[in-house]
């Protein structure tokens, strides 16, 4: 009986053991991953669904709103340098991009699950959604200050 006890108690605590990990290991790929832009153009499938973090040169005008590698990406529009920005269901995210408008910045989103043809036209390969935060990125003598 005293066996039984003990192993009861054993595979009770082994199972509680296992949900905490579980728990643990979801709340951690929730965390947004830092991601290049060039990572996610060269490998979109690899980041579908995720919560990323990225970086580039943000330019909208209508019916195009993307974030590229760089400004001259944008002021030639090279698609292919760039992934297609999504609306947000966050208004203040929404303000914020409008204001950064030709601007550097960081993108906190849901890369989409959706790859290939997205964007206006289906002119983009990558869509990042779900902003939910927006920040202008420092120049490098704003970093030294």
């Amino acid at each position: 009986m005293k066996k039984l006890r003990i192993s009861l108690l054993l595979t009770t605590g082994i199972g509680i053991a296992l949900t905490i990990s579980s728990c643990a290991c979801r709340r951690l790929s929730d965390q947004p991953q830092r991601v290049s832009l060039i990572e996610l153009i060269a490998n979109p499938h690899e980041y579908a669904g995720k919560r990323v973090i990225v970086k580039g040169f943000y330019h909208h005008e209508f019916e195009s709103y993307a974030l590229y590698l760089s400004s001259d990406d944008a002021r030639h529009l090279l698609r292919e340098n760039a992934i297609w920005v999504g609306s947000s269901s966050d208004l203040k995210a929404n303000e914020k991009l409008k204001a950064l408008n030709d601007c550097y910045v960081t993108l906190r989103g849901i890369l989409s699950q959706q790859v290939g043809s997205v964007g206006h036209l289906g002119n983009y390969k990558v869509k990042i959604e779900m902003i939910d935060s927006v920040s202008l990125l420092p120049t490098r003598s704003e970093e030294h200050t």
